[in-house]
């Protein structure tokens, strides 16, 4: 298999030789839910918020399912995308 799996902190980092690096959070990060409900409540789709943010449907997808956590710059692009502050993904 290609796939070698190793946790580094609150990471876990798969990684496939052919395909790159994959990142995903195992820290419980309340960042999935937060952005798939700050989404939902401005009435914004998966599509439009990619076209706004310059990120990929998948990519959006993969963050709300809490399955590849984003970059500081992935958060700050779909968080002037949604006009909310980036610290509204991770504090009440």
């Amino acid at each position: 298999s290609f796939w070698r799996l190793s946790s580094i902190r609150s990471f876990t980092i798969a990684r496939n030789d052919r395909k790159g690096v994959k990142v995903m959070s195992t820290d419980g990060s309340p960042f999935p839910k937060k952005l798939k409900r700050i989404r939902e409540k401005k009435g914004i789709s998966r599509r439009v918020l990619s076209e706004l943010s310059g990120l990929s449907k998948n990519m959006i997808s993969l963050y709300e399912r809490g399955k590849c956590e984003p970059t500081y710059g992935a958060v700050i692009r779909i968080a002037e995308a949604l006009n909310v502050s980036p610290e509204d993904f991770y504090y009440p």
